[in-house]
C-alpha cells in the first residue's frame, strides 16, 4: 500500500530511525543536524533509486549496501556478486560516513563492504548522501 506524499514526508521525515554515526566528510559538505534528541528506531526506509527520485525535504532514510573502494564511501542499490564485491543498480556516494560505526564489514583486496543491509539517514545532494548527525 502506497501512503500520500504528506504521510509519506512525516513518516521518513520523523519516522523511525537506523543512524549510523557522522563525521565532517573533509569535502566541504557538513552533516545535517536533525535536532537536540537522539533518536533511533526502524522504520521502512527508501531504496537507493527511490531516493535518487524523491522530491521529499529533510533527512531520509535509505536501504542499501556500504561499499567503500578507493576512500570512497557508496550506499549501493545492489551488491554485484564479483569479488571483492561492487556495486550494482543506483548508488549514493555517501559523505560523513564513520566506518567506525558499522558492524558487520567484511574487506579483501583494499575494498570493504556491508555483509548485510544498512540504513543510513541523511539528505540528498545530487549524487551524495550526506549522512545527518544528531546534536546533543
Amino acid at each position: 500500500m502506497l501512503l500520500a506524499r504528506p504521510l509519506r514526508s512525516v513518516l521518513f521525515g520523523l519516522g523511525g530511525l537506523v543512524l549510523l554515526a557522522a563525521c565532517s566528510s573533509g569535502d566541504g559538505r557538513e552533516p545535517v543536524s536533525v535536532g537536540g534528541v537522539a533518536m533511533t528506531g526502524i522504520g521502512p526506509g527508501l531504496s537507493v533509486a527511490e531516493a535518487l527520485a524523491s522530491d521529499l525535504d529533510g533527512p531520509l532514510l535509505v536501504n542499501g549496501a556500504i561499499v567503500i573502494r578507493d576512500g570512497e564511501t557508496r550506499l549501493c542499490e545492489l551488491l554485484l556478486e564479483s569479488f571483492p564485491p561492487q556495486c550494482g543498480g543506483a548508488s549514493l556516494i555517501v559523505d560523513g560516513y564513520d566506518r567506525s560505526s558499522a558492524s558487520a564489514l567484511s574487506e579483501e583486496g583494499g575494498v570493504a563492504w556491508s555483509d548485510g543491509p544498512v540504513q543510513v539517514l541523511g539528505t540528498i545532494e545530487g549524487d551524495h548522501l550526506v549522512v545527518a548527525t544528531l546534536s546533543q
